[in-house]
């Protein structure tokens, strides 16, 4: 992911929290978001976004704070 599309998933995720459901940034939102800039590249980085998600958010999850949160939403990557 280039540095644009991350600047453009963040402030796509700001804007629907803010906006749609009147609250910070939520973790669901980002990850839709991402997966939306990422899947429309091609397959190959789908795959390494869960393999992201297998590996390293899965371990930085069993410490505790937001990662936890994080590796939950990994639902919305299937």
């Amino acid at each position: 992911m280039s540095t644009a599309e991350a600047v453009s998933v963040y402030v796509q995720s700001a804007m629907t929290s803010y906006y749609y459901e009147d609250k910070a940034i939520a973790l669901d939102r980002l990850v839709q978001n991402m997966l939306g800039t990422i899947a429309k590249e091609n397959d190959k980085d789908l795959s390494i976004l869960k393999t992201y998600f297998s590996k390293v958010v899965k371990e930085r999850s069993r410490e505790e704070g937001m990662w936890k949160d994080y590796y939950e939403e990994r639902k919305w990557i299937g």
